[in-house]
């Protein structure tokens, strides 16, 4: 018999017999759950690509949810509702929150952060503005219809048969610019609360003039409107509750039941407060302070707080810096050198955050001062009161040389009460960094321009853990300082190695605090200072670019992203370049055993992950899009809008020749629905 005939005969015999199952699946089902256990994320991604029995393994809930409960990266926050508990929470959300916490930190600091996907979806309105909800599970936009008919859009992320699916909408009388929303309880109602201004033609007539449109207007630039003007803060809640019901995949629209459930409920949005004045509203802030949200605005140098569940409204004046600056009373203008460029609300010490600056000459520090935010009736703005002067419970001024152009606070990483029950509830927040950027100066006269490199400036706020009952104790005098342990003097001289040559000799700093292991950690809190040795890190670093740009910050909480614009007048102006900007893993010298032990594990965590990606040794990185011509036509058209976050690694854009498509890149590998197979290949080098 030949060969060939034989060889085949051989191999129809052995197909004929029944194949013994391996001696793997011999084992029991909490056996190779508790195998699974034991492996890394990376080893369970290539053990689903054996066959279609380990596959559907890997699948089951209960190994996700150990990985979740044993999980030390930071993880993208969820909205507070039942759905996204985490107890509720299937196999395929809990893979999804997992994979995308550590690939969004793996790519932004590895050499080439590249997007791997994109969406471009139909507005069908002019988009002006983009806010992502922390976790980027929704989006805020501000839109426009036509010629003069401005909306706000709410926009549903990862839906189960739409990528992006619109679930509420909102008219306003003008265009809403510097949209804030975070997830906040409002009535006892767990939502999303919203805060925008606008700006509108302070006289009826002119109101209802269709030819005379102010939000045509940058609000970026001071200018001079063609009709006399007021400016509008305005706060707004959302229901998730409503949302839930219309973002449920089995209710389409269109269909009699959605429009049964529109018939039958509310709207969702709900006003909550506005309030009106001639003068513009420089910056705000939303948070919750005691379980209450709040609003904090500023208006040159006044400050002015409201608590949005009693209306309350209190405000006060800060304190004056330089000898030629003035309180703006009866009989004086106000005349300002210093002002402020950013805030922040604190919650757990109830302060606000306050950077200063001036404009008027390098020689001048930058002063970070905390202010203690008001209690109901305290403050009262009445008719014909003067506005108090308040001083700061505590401030330090940096002496950094530079007048900076852009000034941004990254947000607090600190819990919501509203917040659903996380695996680690009690881990160390990200620092509270504040980032200050100087533009170069060009000599036009020269032939060849020539400019000075770009100098960035960023200071950490290390979170220190105390007790809770202590967290506001901060008794004012002695420069406003808490006394030391033992009575120890302050020590009169600066930290080289934390601030080189930025305090001035007669500015006291404080040490580090010494960690009280008694104290339960769920008894304890995180709060921040503006100075002390060891409390706040200082870095800086330079680049040179060759198109004379400005720079734009666009914070988060672990990384940022770096925008050059192209300078000019224009409300959308032409965008060069995007930087992917990774925050440095400061060390805090006054962790607890616990947190250093937390932060050992995360670096454990991280290994595997940076072996596939290696980090990057620059701070800075240019960022890759998968659409070549969306940087080409940034440039040259310019963008309408721009956002990011960091948790879900999603940037949006909208093109100013295309204000009608929004992009979204993401910049976190995650699967998605329906999808057999991830391929994180290229991902995770599995």
């Amino acid at each position: 018999m030949p060969r060939q005939q034989r060889s085949a005969r051989r191999l129809a015999h052995r197909a004929a017999e029944p194949s013994p199952a391996p001696q793997l699946f011999r084992l029991g089902f909490d056996i190779l759950v508790e195998v699974l256990s034991h492996l890394s994320i990376r080893d369970v991604l290539r053990l689903r690509q054996v066959c279609k029995r380990l596959c559907d393994l890997t699948r089951q809930p209960i190994v996700w949810k150990q990985f979740l409960y044993n999980f030390h990266l930071p993880l993208p926050p969820l909205p507070p509702t039942s759905r996204y508990s985490f107890p509720q929470l299937t196999a395929f959300e809990t893979e999804r929150l997992l994979l995308r916490a550590i690939s969004a930190d793996a790519n932004w600091r590895s050499e080439f952060p590249t997007a791997y996907r994109y969406w471009s979806i139909n507005i069908w309105s002019s988009v002006l503005e983009v806010k992502v909800l922390p976790g980027g599970k929704h989006l805020l936009l501000s839109v426009r219809n036509g010629t003069n008919r401005y909306e706000l859009l709410l926009l549903m992320a990862d839906h189960r048969t739409h990528a992006f699916y619109p679930v509420a909408t909102c008219r306003v009388p003008t265009r809403a610019y510097k949209l804030e929303a975070k997830y906040m309880a409002y009535n006892g109602e767990v939502g999303i609360m919203i805060a925008y201004g606008r700006t509108e033609a302070a006289r009826e007539k002119d109101r209802n003039n269709p030819d005379i449109d102010v939000s045509n207007y940058s609000e970026n630039h001071t200018i001079d409107f063609p009709v006399p003007v007021r400016y509008e803060l305005s706060v707004a809640h959302v229901k998730l509750s409503a949302l839930e019901t219309v973002e449920d995949p089995n209710l389409g629209p269109g269909t009699q039941e959605y429009f049964t459930y529109m018939k039958d409920n509310a709207p969702p949005l709900e006003r909550v407060t506005a309030m009106q004045s001639s003068n513009a509203y420089d910056f705000f802030d939303i948070d919750e302070l005691d379980g209450q949200p709040y609003l904090v605005c500023t208006q040159q140098r006044n400050i002015t707080t409201k608590n949005l569940a009693t209306k309350s409204i209190s405000r006060f004046r800060c304190n004056v810096l330089h000898p030629l600056e003035s309180n703006g009373d009866n009989n004086t203008p106000l005349r300002l050198l210093y002002h402020i460029r950013a805030i922040r609300i604190l919650p757990p010490q109830r302060e606000l955050l306050v950077v200063r600056t001036s404009d008027a000459a390098r020689g001048l520090p930058m002063y970070l001062q905390l202010f203690r935010i008001p209690s109901d009736g305290e403050y009262p703005l009445l008719p014909g009161r003067p506005v108090p002067t308040v001083p700061p419970r505590s401030y330090a001024p940096y002496y950094l040389n530079a007048v900076f152009s852009d000034v941004q606070i990254s947000p607090h990483g600190l819990p919501f009460s509203t917040d659903l029950p996380v695996p680690n509830p009690h881990a160390e927040p990200p620092p509270v960094s504040i980032f200050a950027a100087s533009n170069p100066v060009y000599f036009p006269l020269v032939k060849r321009p020539k400019k000075n490199p770009f100098n960035i400036v960023e200071l950490a706020l290390l979170p220190e853990r105390v007790p809770k009952l202590a967290v506001r104790q901060f008794p004012l005098g002695n420069n406003n300082l808490p006394p030391l342990p033992n009575g120890e003097p302050y020590p009169r001289e600066a930290d080289p190695h934390v601030f080189p040559g930025l305090l001035q000799d007669d500015n006291p700093t404080l040490p580090a605090a010494r960690p009280d292991t008694s104290v339960l950690l769920s008894e304890t809190t995180f709060r921040f200072n503006v100075l002390g040795r060891g409390r706040v890190q200082y870095s800086h670093f330079t680049f040179r670019t060759d198109d004379r740009q400005s720079m734009r910050y666009i914070c988060g909480p672990t990384r940022s992203m770096i925008v050059g614009r192209v300078p000019g007048r224009s409300a959308n102006p032409s965008y060069a370049c995007m930087y992917a900007y990774s925050n440095p893993l400061v060390f805090n010298p006054g962790q607890w055993p616990q947190d250093a032990e937390f932060a050992a594990a995360a670096v454990r965590e991280r290994e595997w992950v940076q072996r596939a990606m290696p980090a990057r040794q620059l701070t800075l990185a240019m960022v890759d899009t998968p659409v070549e011509d969306i940087l080409h036509t940034a440039t040259v058209k310019g963008l309408q809008a721009i956002a990011w976050d960091d948790w879900s690694g999603r940037v949006c854009l909208a093109k100013e020749d295309d204000p009608e498509t929004l992009l979204v890149l993401e910049y976190a590998a995650a699967p998605l629905e329906g999808e057999r197979l991830f391929r994180h290949r290229k991902v995770f080098a599995c």
